[in-house]
C-alpha cells in the first residue's frame, strides 16, 4: 500500500481515506491491484481499487473474494497458491475476462450474442447486432429541452490549459482514459470529461449527430463559458470532439484545439482480419470497467444497455468524414494495435492532412494513456508553445 502511495514502508495511512485523498494516482492503482492480486491470490480488478476508494473498503472486497474462492476450495489451497506464486491470473493494463452480470454467454441476451460473435471473429455480426438494438430504443432530437450529457471534473488544474474529454461512444463506457492523461500533465490542467447520452440506464440516444451536438454543448456553454477549452478524443471519442469542436466554432464557442489520441475514422464494414478481431476481443476482456468512473461507482449500466447505445452511435457516425477547423489539431497514434500488433495501412486512420501534427508514440491502443501520459503530456506542452506561443 505504502509503495503504492510513494510513501516509506513505515508510514502511517489512514484506513478511511480515500485512495484519491492520499495521493494515489492511475499508475498507483493498477501497482496496487498487482500486489493485491498476487499477495491474495484472487484477481483484483482496477474497477475494484476505484469503486472501493478506502483500505476499509477494499479490505472487505478483498475478502468477499477470497470467500468466493472458498467456496470452490479451501482457504488454505487459496492462501497456498498465493504464497508459492503458482496460477495466479496475470495483470495486464485493465481486468481479466471474469464475465460479469448480465453477459454470461448463453444467457441468451444482446451481450452473450454479442460476445460470441466477437470471440469467433465475427465482427461485422457483432457490430449489426449491435445497431438493430440500438433501434429499439428511444431518441431525442435537436429541440429537445433535457440535460443529458453529464460534465464531470476528472482532475484539478495548476496553470495549465482546460481540457474537455468525450468519452468513447463504446462498450465498456468510461473516462478512465482522461484520468490518466491527468496524471501526465505538467503543468496540471483542469481536465474534464464529458459523457454521451445513452449508456446508462434506458436514457434516450441521440436521433441523429446534430441533436448529439447541441446536447453535449449545453454542459458546457453552462458551466465552462468564457474558458478556453482543448477539445480532446481518444479513441472513438475522437469522432465527437471533431465533431463537437466543429459545432462550437460554428456557434461562436471559440476552441484552443482539437487533441486526438489514437482515433480512427468510423468503418462501415471491419475487414475480418486477426488484428481487428483481437482489437475487439481485447475490448470485452475490459468489460468489467462498465460503467465505472472515478467517483460514481453507482452509475446504472447494463452490457446489453451499452452495447446498443454503442450501436446507437455508430449508425448516426456511418459515413462521417471529418472537415478542417480553424482550431490546430494534434494526434498522437500508438505504435501498435494491441501487444506485438503493429498498425498497417489497412486501418482507417484520421486524415492526417487535417492535422498541424501527427506523431507516434510507444504503446499500443489500450496502453498509449495508462503506460506514456508523460510523453503525451510533453507533446501537447511543446506544440501548443509552437501553435499558440506567448
Amino acid at each position: 500500500m505504502n509503495r503504492a502511495l510513494g510513501n516509506g514502508p513505515d508510514d502511517q495511512v489512514d484506513a478511511e481515506a480515500t485512495f484519491r485523498d492520499l495521493g494515489m494516482d492511475s499508475l498507483g492503482a493498477e501497482e496496487l491491484r498487482d500486489r493485491l492480486t498476487t499477495g491474495a491470490g484472487v484477481e483484483i480488478e482496477l474497477a475494484d481499487v476505484l469503486n472501493y476508494p478506502t483500505v476499509v473498503d477494499l479490505t472487505e472486497r478483498v475478502l468477499e473474494k477470497l470467500a468466493a474462492r472458498a467456496e470452490e476450495g479451501t482457504l488454505d489451497e487459496i492462501v497456498g497458491t498465493a504464497r508459492s506464486g503458482n496460477e495466479i491470473p496475470e495483470s495486464g493494463t485493465g481486468p481479466v475476462d471474469p464475465a460479469p452480470e448480465n453477459a454470461d454467454e448463453s444467457d441468451g441476451s444482446l451481450a452473450s450474442f454479442y460476445i460470441r460473435a466477437i470471440r469467433t471473429g465475427r465482427i461485422n455480426v457483432a457490430l449489426r447486432l449491435a445497431r438493430a438494438a440500438s433501434e429499439t430504443r428511444d431518441t431525442f432530437d435537436q429541440d429537445d429541452p433535457r440535460d443529458l450529457a453529464e460534465l464531470r471534473k476528472v482532475g484539478a488544474g495548476a496553470g495549465g490549459p482546460t481540457i474537455v474529454g468525450l468519452t468513447p461512444p463504446i462498450f465498456p463506457n468510461l473516462d478512465l482514459p482522461y484520468s490518466y492523461l491527468h496524471t501526465g500533465l505538467d503543468p496540471a490542467s483542469d481536465v474534464w470529461s464529458l459523457w454521451s447520452p445513452g449508456f446508462a440506464g434506458e436514457a434516450p440516444l441521440p436521433a441523429d449527430r446534430a441533436a448529439l451536438m447541441r446536447m453535449l454543448a449545453k454542459p458546457l456553454r453552462r458551466e465552462l463559458a468564457g474558458t478556453p477549452l482543448i477539445i480532446a478524443g481518444y479513441s472513438s471519442g475522437g469522432w465527437l470532439a471533431h465533431d463537437l469542436a466543429a459545432h462550437l466554432e460554428q456557434t461562436g464557442v471559440p476552441v484552443t484545439a482539437l487533441l486526438l489520441l489514437d482515433s480512427y475514422l468510423p468503418e462501415e464494414e471491419m475487414d475480418q482480419t486477426e488484428t481487428r478481431s483481437e482489437f475487439m476481443r481485447e475490448q470485452i476482456r475490459r468489460r468489467d470497467l462498465m460503467g465505472m468512473s472515478l467517483d460514481r461507482p453507482d452509475r446504472t449500466v447494463t452490457t446489453s444497455g451499452q452495447i446498443a447505445a454503442m450501436g446507437g452511435y455508430s449508425r448516426i457516425f456511418s459515413g462521417w468524414r471529418p472537415g478542417p477547423l480553424e482550431a490546430p489539431i494534434l494526434h498522437l497514434l500508438a505504435s501498435e494495435v494491441v501487444a506485438g500488433m503493429p498498425t498497417s495501412s489497412e486501418d482507417h486512420p484520421f486524415p492526417a492532412e487535417l492535422a498541424h501534427r501527427v506523431r507516434r508514440l510507444p504503446g499500443d491502443h489500450f496502453t498509449i494513456l495508462s503506460q506514456h501520459a508523460d510523453l503525451i503530456s510533453a507533446n501537447l506542452h511543446d506544440w501548443l508553445t509552437e501553435v499558440q506561443p506567448a
